[in-house]
């Protein structure tokens, strides 16, 4: 009877070599499973945190035709800060019910609480896009503090 021949040391090494990267494998990958498991509830804490500012109230004034013959866009709105450091700038997009959009800037010195009634602005210098029309929504958008962080709305 003739006895199978031995394996040779260097494939029992590269087997023994194979099995201790799978274990490592498989404990990193246990370990970046649990390490995500752990952080995603701070992630989802951080995207519900209530935003900065709040928009109370936004609408499109009446077109009035300037005297250069166009006709701007302006919106008033009503908003306040909710966060203790001051902001400096605040942006917001007004999106009508067909699609058209204007980005507007409110340049100032806003503190938390107040609330900034009734400011009325002209539409950011961009690419035009159609009229705004009734039934135009806004959005804050942006908001720049004095201590120099921002916050910029999901999108």
């Amino acid at each position: 009877m003739v006895s199978p021949p031995l394996p040779d040391v260097r494939v029992l090494y590269s087997r023994y070599t194979m099995v201790q990267a799978s274990r490592a494998g498989a404990s990193a990958c246990v370990l970046a499973f649990c390490l995500g498991w752990f952080l995603a509830p701070v992630t989802v804490a951080a995207e519900t945190a209530p935003p900065p500012a709040k928009m109370i109230a936004c609408t499109v004034v009446p077109e009035q035709i300037s005297r250069r013959g166009t006709i701007p866009e302006t919106i008033r709105v009503s908003f306040s800060i909710e966060k203790d450091t001051a902001a400096d700038v605040a942006r917001f997009t007004a999106t009508a019910p067909a699609g058209a959009f204007r980005d507007f800037t409110a340049r100032g010195s806003f503190s938390k609480g107040t609330i900034i009634s009734d400011r009325v602005l002209n539409a950011d210098a961009g690419a035009p896009s159609r009229r705004l029309a009734p039934g135009t929504e806004c959005q804050i958008t942006y908001v720049h503090f004095v201590d120099g962080t921002s916050w910029t709305a999901p999108t």
